[in-house]
């Protein structure tokens, strides 16, 4: 349900829209989760976006006292098929459940952008790879390439 009430707007959900995302990721609930919090939001655009592939997970944290963001990255991609994590099955006489989430492989991402408008960003280093970043200013902010990204990594931008 999606309404205005002067110049605020509010979208209610009455599925439980964000706990399916999370037990069943899934491209259509995304969009809609994204363009509701778009639209919610009007034209004010995001501290923090990032543009790399569906397989990346993505979160970020304001430390305002040190004028410092931290971007979470997590290469979510699976050996196992994602959705195999939340189904149970029971082995007779065993009482195990399963599958095991068991990563066989890891496949990089490469090239991932992250683009910052919090004001006062003068540098950037991937941790724990301890890498600098270099920054290219934005019309509305700056902007880092993170080149490879293995499972996890931060930016930190300062």
């Amino acid at each position: 349900l999606a309404s205005g009430y002067g110049r605020g707007r509010v979208v209610y959900l009455p599925a439980e829209l964000d706990q399916a995302m999370f037990f069943y990721p899934n491209t259509y609930i995304s969009a809609m989760l994204l363009n509701a919090m778009k639209w919610v939001a009007q034209d004010v655009p995001p501290p923090i976006e990032v543009d790399g592939p569906l397989v990346l997970a993505t979160t970020f944290r304001r430390q305002p006292l040190q004028n410092r963001v931290v971007v979470h990255l997590l290469n979510d991609q699976s050996s196992y098929g994602r959705h195999s994590i939340y189904q149970k099955l029971q082995l007779p006489g065993q009482g195990l459940t399963g599958p095991w989430a068991v990563r066989r492989e890891v496949i990089p991402l490469l090239d991932i952008k992250v683009h910052c408008r919090v004001p006062g960003i003068t540098k950037a280093r991937q941790q724990p790879e301890n890498m600098d970043l270099p920054l290219t200013k934005t019309p509305d902010g700056i902007e880092v390439t993170v080149p490879r990204l293995e499972m996890y990594s931060l930016v930190v931008l300062e």
